[in-house]
């Protein structure tokens, strides 16, 4: 059998994405092709079903990348598709933090990874893609007795174990030592499952043993690790079960994370009431999170096409005091679509306090400078303005700071600055307008 050819450094691999969202595709579509990364990838878009099924019969990719958060249950409806139509292409679902439950179900329906669409930044996305490629190749070779099934899993950046039908272990891949602390030849031989915490093992044990009947089966489970120092580490585990070569037992192959960082964030945004309820952006505390946690992969990158701005709508008083406050609510509004039709979903979008709004770009396309993210939204404010009838002007001011990894900053620190950006240049459009 030959090399799998996407998991050879000088051939692409090729990726379809389904996605409505052109924004967010052009993010993907850029991310991938100037990620450093050990691969390269070639990239394709679809924004529904219709346009994807002559891409998949002419040209099938090595996976699907679906956002399954299109309206309604769209997402899921592709993904059944999907698994029907073109059962050997792998899927990795893309997701907002409240389509959690899509997810998992696509999960258990087949899907091989999801992840959530916030935090896709950086090497975040083509690791899972080469990740589950490489899982992909290993069971593939396993199934057919290849000793080189261990050497495609040598570089994977999850753990990789391989479980018989009693849930011993057969095979650790070189990570474990890196996530858990144990070096492979540790565990093999031992039942999985002690290792597995005591309130968790049950849920565990029911999720291997339904996983083991059914060769073909998906399934995934989140519970936690005990690592070698005596602590405990949430996993996500995807296991699926395969057959053996020339009638032996089946067995599992597991595909495991650490996701306690993922977890105590979710933690944190399902606490907070995360969007503001008048504009449905982000509001602040839920901002200032998801910023520090980006200007943190932008620091380990040295990212420098990061951005922080901050913006006003200048006439909320007098709109309020002329017109009363629902049509001061309205503007509002307005200035809020405003934003979100000139920046993609990538972006991170807030109501900070009244009528102050923040917007963080996590990585803009090279050409994009500060003046010509202001002009964007300068253009879209006069474009509404033509179109949109409304007793009152929409006017936003805004100001524009770029990240510096050479000196990293704190998210309040940048927020801070990006104001002290916005005073200056409504100081220059007084000047002009009295002038």
């Amino acid at each position: 059998m030959p090399d799998h050819p996407k998991l050879n450094e000088n051939r692409p691999i090729s990726v379809l994405l389904i996605e409505d969202d052109d924004r967010y595709a052009l993010f993907v579509r850029e991310l991938l092709a100037t990620e450093k990364s050990f691969y390269l990838f070639q990239v394709s878009v679809a924004q529904k079903m219709e346009e994807a099924k002559p891409i998949l019969q002419s040209d099938p990719p090595d996976v699907i990348l679906l956002d399954i958060s299109m309206c309604a249950n769209y997402g899921l409806k592709v993904f059944s598709w999907l698994r029907k139509e073109f059962p050997g292409i792998p899927v990795v679902v893309l997701m907002q933090l409240v389509d959690e439950s899509r997810a998992l179900q696509a999960v258990k329906e087949g899907a091989k990874d999801f992840l959530l669409k916030d935090y896709t930044h950086g090497p975040k996305l083509p690791q899972t893609i080469v990740s589950v490629l490489q899982k992909k190749a290993a069971e593939d070779a396993q199934r057919e007795g290849e000793e080189r099934f261990r050497v495609m899993i040598e570089n994977s950046s999850d753990v990789i174990t391989v479980l018989n039908k009693d849930g011993v272990v057969d095979y650790e891949s070189p990570s474990l030592e890196r996530i858990f602390g144990y070096e492979p030849n540790e565990l093999i031989g031992k039942r999985i499952f002690e290792y597995v915490h005591p309130e968790d093992r049950e849920k565990v044990l029911k999720v291997f043993q339904e996983c083991i009947k059914e060769v073909g089966s998906v399934r995934s489970v989140r519970f936690r690790f005990a690592h070698k120092n005596g602590s405990w580490i949430f996993v996500e585990s995807i296991s699926k079960t395969v057959a053996a070569k020339r009638g032996g037992e089946p067995f599992c192959v597991v595909n495991s994370r650490d996701v306690t960082e993922r977890i105590r964030m979710e933690s944190e945004l399902r606490s907070l009431s995360f969007t503001d309820e008048l504009t449905g952006t982000h509001n602040r505390k839920t901002f200032m999170m998801l910023v520090d946690h980006q200007l943190k992969v932008a620091r380990r990158e040295k990212k420098d096409n990061v951005y922080m701005l901050y913006a006003d709508v200048d006439n909320l008083k007098e709109v309020n005091a002329r017109l009363g406050e629902e049509m001061g609510d309205q503007l509002l509004v307005d200035a809020a679509q405003v934003l979100k039709t000139v920046f993609r979903s990538v972006d991170i979008i807030s109501r900070i306090d009244g009528d102050e709004f923040a917007v963080f770009l996590p990585g803009t396309k090279g050409r994009d400078d500060a003046m010509t993210i202001l002009k964007r939204l300068s253009d879209a404010v006069q474009e509404w303005q033509d179109k949109v009838s409304r007793p009152y002007k929409l006017s936003i001011s805004a100001g524009i700071v770029q990240y510096n990894p050479e000196h990293p900053k704190e998210a309040e620190v940048l927020l801070s600055e990006a104001d002290k950006a916005l005073s200056a240049e409504k100081l220059k459009k007084k000047t002009i307008s009295s002038s």
